[in-house]
């Protein structure tokens, strides 16, 4: 079985924004899915000869086009009062160093050129599923209201069962209602036509036994997860591995997948 990793533009950055304090910088910065992320790209350079770690230009620019504004995040969360002179001077060293770290990362990754015209044909199916996905998500929003007309009128008036079933619900299906919060990008949708695109190169020039993952931190393909959830939120990942046969998760769980295969 040959594996492929795709990494997402949001894993890339998060590989790339770190910095540790020494006198001379004067600040210590590191991406809350540093440790995740970097666990990946380490796998991928260990084993660089099986060329399993993927990225496309639509990838590459999208992560050098957004690691200054993360970086400036990054700063102004850790360093809240920060005066204007001090956040730029912090913010150019930072972006200094990590602009080196990720273009070092992006050179251990396998730069796949893709055929625009193929990618468009499966741009055109990728936007069909997240509007397919959409219209679900729209039913979703009066469950509650029904589920509570279906109490009994002694037992509605014991608690707020509105609420509870509106918490319950938005938690089971939180990677589908995300899709009204935040609208799924161009780019992304984008991402995943060029990842069809690939995985049936690769099984059209390597062979059957090709397994596609996309290492993302994006819940437009990842599922949704917090402490303390029992059941995960993944209506998104599973109906791209239904319909794509590609498998979406987060940076921890790719490794975890893929270091067992190799």
């Amino acid at each position: 079985m040959k594996n492929k990793v795709i990494f997402d533009s949001c894993v890339i950055v998060a590989a790339s924004v770190f910095m540790s304090a020494t006198e001379d910088v004067g600040i210590d910065l590191k991406h809350h899915f540093y440790e995740d992320a970097i666990q990946l790209s380490s796998l991928i350079k260990k084993n660089l000869s099986k060329r399993i770690g993927v990225v496309t230009a639509t990838i590459e620019s999208e992560a050098l086009g957004v690691l200054s504004e993360v970086i400036r995040g990054e700063i102004r969360r850790k360093y809240e009062e920060l005066d204007r002179e001090t956040l730029f001077r912090y913010h150019s060293i930072a972006l200094n160093a990590c602009d080196t770290r990720m273009r070092n990362l992006l050179a251990f990754l396998q730069r796949e050129p893709v055929d625009p015209y193929d990618v468009a044909v499966w741009f055109t199916q990728v936007t069909r599923m997240y509007e397919e996905l959409e219209q679900a998500a729209n039913k979703l929003e009066n469950l509650a209201y029904l589920k509570t007309q279906a109490v009994p009128p002694k037992i509605r008036k014991m608690a707020d069962w509105f609420e509870i079933y509106r918490t319950d619900d938005i938690r089971i299906n939180a990677q589908l209602y995300n899709l009204l919060f935040k609208k799924v990008e161009t780019e992304d949708q984008k991402i995943l036509a060029e990842a069809c695109y690939l995985l049936n190169l690769y099984k059209a020039t390597e062979g059957k036994d090709v397994s596609l993952y996309v290492a993302s931190t994006d819940h437009h393909f990842s599922p949704a997860r917090k402490p303390g959830w029992v059941v995960e939120s993944r209506q998104v990942t599973d109906e791209i591995k239904k319909r794509f046969g590609i498998v979406c998760d987060w940076p921890k769980q790719i490794y975890e997948i893929v270091s067992k295969k190799l």
